[in-house]
């Protein structure tokens, strides 16, 4: 039978999470209602463990089915709940009977732990509040992205990807081609003489084509700005001249939680704050002086991000040099590592004017 969507009821934005907001945005309880709630997070080590560190994932569909209904699907809040209100006759568990909750994998993830359908009994006790109970509360649900390397390529180039001396080649035969690949050191080949070493970790790999013009450089010093100092509350600001050692355009600083996006939630990678395309327009950021950009990883702050690619372009005395297009993913961020060396602007833009979201940029002078 087919799925009922429930979105979660969210008014304006977001400024602070009270215990009622954690507990109930998606299928939000009345004064006496119950919820029967399923928690997904991000396993970050992949070991199916929820520990100390690992963040909620908004966004996660997770089904309700019960006997003789249409099954129920609430995606999972900001603060990685999905809520089920328990409450007699009008409620998505409207009385007594046996329940299954299972959270519906998203295709580019994995579950570490393994995850079975979370079975329980509904059974009535006028005193609760909502004069239902459950026997049972679902196990917490850790997801993990897939790890690969996506690799942009002209058309007939022959690309491989090699760990440990086993050579694979690289899947695809057009412009985009991909490689599954297990945590650890990668070398990537093409046919044309180029090589780059990455490391796989935590997330996907997008390794575009190498800027023109550019030589090679030794040394430098590498800064990480992760735009967790520039504000200390549940706030945004323009990110101003001088973080990083860079000037910035159209780029907003925000907390996680400041909007209802999953991306949001999701794309920030260290600390409670990420960056973002103001207005969806395009995000710059530039120097006088050249830099190289090593990686940054980014997340589709919304649904629609997902409808068209992110572009992203680097730029030399006002001359591009190089560019790549790729698609994102809601659920998880894509550690983009282009290696671009002796830039002095790079720009971020959404082919139909969503927001981006942007953590983690490393550069080196």
């Amino acid at each position: 039978m087919p799925s009922t969507l429930i979105q979660a009821p969210v008014t304006g934005w977001l400024i602070a999470a009270t215990a009622l907001a954690l507990a109930l945005p998606s299928g939000r309880a009345a004064a006496g209602d119950m919820v029967l709630s399923q928690f997904v997070y991000r396993d970050v080590d992949r070991d199916g463990i929820y520990e100390l560190g690992e963040p909620p994932m908004a966004g996660v569909p997770v089904r309700l089915t019960r006997d003789g209904h249409e099954p129920v699907v609430v995606a999972t809040n900001l603060a990685g709940f999905a809520n089920f209100v328990m409450s007699p006759g009008t409620g998505m568990i409207p009385g007594p009977g046996d329940v299954r909750i299972e959270v519906i994998e998203p295709e580019e993830f994995t579950i570490p732990g393994g995850s079975a359908p979370h079975d329980t009994t509904i059974r009535s006790l006028p005193d609760a509040p909502a004069g239902l109970v459950a026997a049972s509360t679902p196990p917490f649900v850790g997801l993990a992205p897939k790890l690969g390397i996506s690799i942009a390529a002209a058309p007939g180039e022959e690309v491989s990807c090699i760990s440990d001396g086993i050579e694979w080649g690289a899947l695809g035969e057009g412009a985009d081609r991909y490689c599954p690949a297990a945590p650890g050191l990668w070398t990537v080949s093409w046919s044309n003489g180029r090589e780059t070493d990455v490391e796989v970790s935590h997330w996907p790999l997008r390794l575009p084509r190498p800027a023109t013009g550019a030589a090679h450089r030794l040394g430098g010093t590498e800064t990480i700005i992760s735009f967790d100092d520039l504000i200390t509350s549940n706030n945004l600001v323009e990110v101003p001249a001088g973080v990083g050692g860079l000037m910035w355009r159209n780029v907003v600083a925000t907390h996680r939680m400041y909007y209802e996006g999953a991306g949001y939630i999701n794309g920030t990678t260290s600390g409670e704050f990420a960056a973002y395309n103001s207005s969806g327009h395009t995000a710059v950021f530039f120097d006088d002086e050249p830099f190289d950009l090593l990686e940054m990883k980014l997340t589709a702050a919304w649904p629609d991000t997902l409808r068209a690619p992110i572009r992203v372009e680097a730029f030399r005395n006002g001359a591009p040099v190089a560019q790549d297009r790729f698609f994102a993913s809601l659920h998880s961020p894509l550690l983009f590592s282009p290696g671009w060396t002796g830039i002095d602007e790079v720009r971020i833009s959404h082919g139909t004017y969503w927001q981006v979201v942007i953590d983690d940029i490393v550069i080196r002078r």
